[in-house]
């Protein structure tokens, strides 16, 4: 939303527009929901707390919060639980959010720009943390929007709905590649990697439990993750994973 033009197309996985959630957040209901992000803005005990007993608050949240039983497997959680292990990790994942409410408002809406490109959101309707009233962006600010709402999906809507999720965004940007494209359909790498049963996401950062192919990238697209998802790659949290 500052440097649209660095990509041609956008997938975003229940995160609201940032001025949609900012008028959401007058909302005393949305408010109980985003009570997490308030609690993160203490210093160093959110990082005790998340981490304490082996992380058994995270543990937790992955398997208690999907809707699907097991989405995540003990193998995942595992996965996600070394990443957030690692120095400076955890704390890095939480300054996310610090970091969004410590910026002045007025200046953040100043510093964003319309979205032209075609963009398609994908939205959990069980979302726990975000109302059903935030999926759709203005189309002042992103004309070009598609919402595809997923019933039975949580917070976690790639976890609850892999399949649905990966096929919303690659059949509606899969016209715009050519076969030279590493992600094009005609490279036959999303067979491949549906095969393996992992929860696909472009770029620089990868989901626990999926690990990157040889010569990923180069795709054009971005997706943005209803969470920022922790990386077995890159050992912490990507709140937007780009393709190189």
């Amino acid at each position: 939303m500052q440097h649209p033009e660095r990509i041609e197309r956008l997938v975003v996985l229940n995160a609201p527009h940032p001025i949609r959630l900012l008028k959401g957040l007058r909302n005393p209901r949305q408010l109980r929901r985003s009570w997490y992000m308030l609690a993160f803005q203490a210093p160093w005990l959110p990082e005790r707390l998340v981490a304490a007993r082996d992380f058994r608050a995270l543990r937790r949240a992955l398997r208690q919060q999907p809707t699907r039983p097991g989405a995540f497997t003990a193998q995942d959680i595992d996965r996600y639980v070394a990443a957030a292990a690692q120095p400076g990790a955890l704390r890095a994942a939480l300054n996310y959010y610090r970091a969004a409410f410590r910026a002045n408002p007025l200046a953040q809406v100043r510093s964003l720009r319309r979205v032209d490109i075609p963009t398609l959101i994908i939205w959990g309707e069980q979302d726990r943390y975000l109302g059903r009233e935030l999926a759709e962006p203005d189309r002042a600010w992103v004309p070009d929007v598609r919402v595809e709402r997923t019933a039975e999906a949580s917070h976690w809507v790639q976890a609850d709905a892999p399949s649905g999720s990966t096929n919303s965004w690659w059949t509606s940007f899969s016209s715009t590649w050519t076969a030279r494209d590493p992600w094009s359909p005609a490279s036959g790498r999303l067979a491949t990697h549906r095969g393996m049963g992992c929860q696909l996401m472009l770029g620089s950062g990868w989901v626990a439990g999926c690990p990157p192919p040889v010569g990923a990238g180069g795709g054009g697209g971005v997706v943005a993750g209803s969470e920022p998802p922790l990386s077995s790659r890159n050992g912490g949290y990507s709140s937007v994973i780009s393709a190189a």
